[in-house]
């Protein structure tokens, strides 16, 4: 009868056991949301509206500390959208399981630097790219977007190569951009420069992928680019 007794417990935990396994299915995605300048400058923690896209039954504000939560969201694939008015929204897509992390995400404004003007000087096996931007002067802070092609028509949307850099003059070596762009018959290749916030949130954030487009978003770049400019590299 003892004997009996166990194995009937036994069965009853294991079937408990799975039905638990099939409910729990489900977590918080929770995090931290911060909101900044497009100089890297703190500006809030709260108000910001996340969701999930395509699933508008999930949806909250973070906090006067920036935290938010999304209660009990079934595991699976999702793409979370970022919200602040003003602010370019931001679209992170995440695997959501039980071996969830918590999301720390930054907000940026569009950028205010306008790229007046743009040139490339050669040394040795470096190319220096120097700008002159509206608002003047020279920070740290004040982050430039590069985007090169072999086609003069380049810009944000056609392009085979982007860097990002917040120094001025902006330092690569020759050999990426040898490796990575196409010159035109005439030995030319061609670069335009935006503005874009110090923290950025396109994606990818940089480009590897040489000598193809990408589907890059860029949502803080500067409406006001620079005009294409066309350089050689100089033979060693």
């Amino acid at each position: 009868m003892r004997y009996l007794m166990f194995v009937l417990i036994s069965l009853y935990s294991f079937g408990c056991s799975d039905d638990l396994d099939s409910v729990n299915q489900s977590k918080d995605i929770d995090g931290n949301v911060t909101v900044y300048d497009d100089l890297g400058n703190f500006i809030t923690f709260s108000g910001v509206y996340v969701s999930i896209e395509d699933f508008p039954e999930y949806f909250t504000i973070s906090d006067n500390n920036g935290s938010f939560v999304l209660e009990n969201v079934p595991w699976g694939r999702y793409c979370l959208i970022f919200d602040y008015d003003g602010f370019p929204q931001k679209k992170i897509c995440i695997d959501h399981s039980n071996s969830w992390n918590q999301l720390n995400i930054k907000l940026s404004q569009v950028s205010s630097t306008k790229v007046l003007t743009l040139n490339m000087t050669q040394h040795g096996d470096n190319l220096y790219f120097g700008i002159g931007t509206s608002p003047a002067g020279i920070t740290n802070r004040r982050r430039v977007r590069y985007f090169f092609s072999g086609d003069d028509q380049v810009s944000k949307s056609s392009y085979q190569f982007h860097w990002s850099d917040t120094k001025n003059p902006f330092i690569i070596g020759r050999s990426v951009i040898e490796n990575c762009v196409s010159k035109n018959e005439d030995g030319f290749m061609f670069v335009r420069a935006y503005g874009d916030a110090y923290y950025q949130i396109d994606s990818p954030p940089q480009m590897w992928n040489c000598g193809a487009e990408s589907s890059g978003i860029f949502p803080c770049l500067n409406p006001n680019p620079s005009e294409v400019h066309a350089f050689k590299i100089e033979s060693e």
